[in-house]
């Protein structure tokens, strides 16, 4: 059973890490259809017009 937890806690921190930036892309794309069917200007339309 040591083993097993020693094995899954070195898969896991890196399951983690890899799965962090693809969470906060689908959520942050997410955000931006939301905004785009409410008819609200999204980030990147917004960064356009400065």
């Amino acid at each position: 059973m040591g083993f097993v937890a020693v094995i899954t806690g070195e898969i896991v921190p890196f399951a983690v890490r890899g799965l962090i930036p693809i969470v906060l892309n689908v959520h942050r794309a997410l955000r931006e259809v939301r905004d785009r069917l409410d008819g609200k200007p999204g980030d990147a339309e917004k960064s356009e017009e400065k």
